[in-house]
């Protein structure tokens, strides 16, 4: 790292195999934030034979040296609670966007079980402009389902700010469910919705970057991002379910009609996912009145 020659004798082929025929673990050698046995793990034996003639076969074996304790310095990490073992962060299927950031571009906020990327972290110690190149198999029981290859923006912001940011991805999220939600009325469970919800992050990507830049150069951009999100998910579930309305029956045209007064109440504050997009963006929900009439 930072340009610094290492010791050729570090690498796991310079030295005796260490086992873990016993169930032993490898630690990552102590005192050493870094070390390149990361890249060139031997959790395999295999070992060239050969003579003056050349190279005449090769010997494996297994229960080389167990890696399960060590942190890749490329990849982010997650557990599942506090004190469980690290486990490396595999990308979902499908295109990488900001709604993917959190924990892999962005720290989660207050979480203790979400690690950035040693990479990331030590990038931001130096300083300097930078771009982050995701990539990765997404997996499904160890068989891969998909690679992701992406290229996203770095993060140097201060903390208050990367906080307003992980605020707008969280809120996206939340109305990304609204949005679902509604188009229960609409679309059958499954793809379908799955695809539509999609739709709404690939469609806000763009509005997102642009309240990126406004959030580095130090603004709050949340009013206008609410704006955004309620704009998007609005016209979505008018262009699924507005056509052909009129010639629906009626019971189904009232249950699409109150889907949308449902999604339109939670971009005012109101109901579970409008109560959470509200508090992400750091803004005060409408109180309920009382609404009993006076005699």
């Amino acid at each position: 790292p930072c340009g610094r020659s290492s010791d050729p004798d570090i690498l796991p082929w310079m030295k005796p195999t260490r086992l873990s025929e016993k169930g032993q673990k490898s630690h990552p050698p102590e005192g050493q934030v870094f070390s390149a046995e990361a890249f060139f793990g031997m959790p395999r034996r295999l070992r060239l034979v050969g003579s003056g003639a050349g190279i005449e076969g090769v010997i494996q074996k297994p229960w080389g040296a167990h890696y399960a304790l060590w942190k890749h310095p490329l990849s982010p990490y997650y557990r599942l609670k506090a004190g469980a073992e690290w486990l490396p962060k595999h990308p979902r299927p499908g295109r990488f966007g900001y709604r993917n950031w959190l924990g892999v571009i962005a720290r989660e906020a207050g979480s203790e079980n979400s690690e950035l990327s040693l990479s990331l972290r030590d990038w931001g110690q130096r300083g300097g402009e930078a771009s982050v190149i995701v990539a990765g198999w997404a997996m499904d029981n160890m068989k891969p389902r998909d690679f992701v290859l992406s290229v996203q923006p770095f993060l140097d912001l201060p903390i208050a700010a990367e906080d307003m940011l992980v605020g707008l991805i969280l809120a996206a999220d939340a109305a990304a469910v609204a949005l679902r939600g509604a188009l229960a009325a609409v679309l059958s469970e499954g793809d379908a919705r799955e695809a539509a919800r999609e739709a709404f992050f690939a469609a806000t990507e763009g509005m997102f970057l642009d309240h990126l830049q406004a959030v580095k150069a130090g603004g709050s951009p949340c009013a206008d991002w609410l704006n955004d999100l309620r704009r998007q998910a609005l016209s979505q579930f008018d262009a699924l379910a507005m056509p052909g309305l009129d010639r629906r029956e009626s019971d189904r045209i009232r249950e699409i009609v109150e889907a949308r007064k449902t999604l339109s109440g939670c971009f005012a504050g109101y109901g579970k996912q409008g109560k959470a997009l509200f508090q992400h963006l750091g803004m005060e929900p409408p109180v309920r009145g009382n609404t009993r009439k006076s005699a």
